[in-house]
């Protein structure tokens, strides 16, 4: 199959042996923030045999002049390091797929865990003071003080955390700290720029609690 013009001539092999490994500097596009690096990344895309392959964009500067899409059975991945300019935009065809690892990893075009996979993330731990809490973490766990919140009563949270997004996916749950009093449930979550309050309902008929309890978070993006 033929190469790119001035670049490589195979598709097989890359300038390290990798077979199937496509690094875009080996394959037409400049990495100066001055090329035309959008049209020359799509003509890589179309380039590749439909078995797919892995493509990489190493640590330079790239203008995107247009919007390249990943095709399928392609992995796109963007290193830390990379600057994006120009107009265009990146993103993935059904069966292709994005690892972004500039700032934290993000995933484009879906991911699967299989059975048994361990999942971990930037996680830490802290104890809350008068209901709010600060935690620059993905995930965490969050002590409250000794509550004693009245039955069919709510207590409110405010954790503040540069993680999360008004757009962000916070999942909660709780465990017991001190408290003995149940059930206790998360009644609801709401997200903000730089901050999420989270309502926890005492749902006991007659007792209020009587310690803490252990807030579990998980942002996603």
């Amino acid at each position: 199959m033929p190469g790119l013009p001035g670049t490589q001539t195979g598709r097989g092999l890359n300038s390290a042996g990798i077979i199937g490994f496509h690094n875009v500097l080996d394959e037409g596009l400049r990495g100066d923030g001055l090329g035309s690096d959008g049209t020359a990344l799509t003509a890589l895309f179309t380039a590749l045999p439909s078995a797919g392959g892995v493509v990489v964009l190493p640590p330079a500067t790239y203008n995107l002049d247009s919007s390249p899409s990943v095709p399928n059975n392609v992995t796109l991945i963007i290193c830390a390091g990379v600057t994006l300019t120009g107009a265009g935009a990146l993103s993935a065809a059904a069966g292709g797929a994005i690892l972004d690892f500039r700032n934290r990893l993000t995933v484009t075009g879906g991911l699967t865990l299989a059975a048994g996979t361990n999942l971990t993330s930037d996680s830490g731990t802290v104890a809350a003071v008068a209901g709010a809490a600060t935690l620059n973490k993905q995930s965490g766990t969050i002590t409250t003080e000794a509550l004693t919140t009245a039955a069919a009563a709510d207590y409110t949270l405010t954790l503040t955390n540069s993680v999360i997004a008004a757009t962000s996916r916070v999942l909660v749950s709780l465990d017991n700290g001190t408290n003995t009093t149940a059930p206790v449930y998360v009644r609801l979550v709401t997200p903000a720029a730089g901050s999420v309050v989270i309502i926890i309902r005492n749902a006991h008929a007659s007792s209020a609690l009587n310690g803490t309890l252990k807030v579990n978070f998980l942002a996603v993006s």
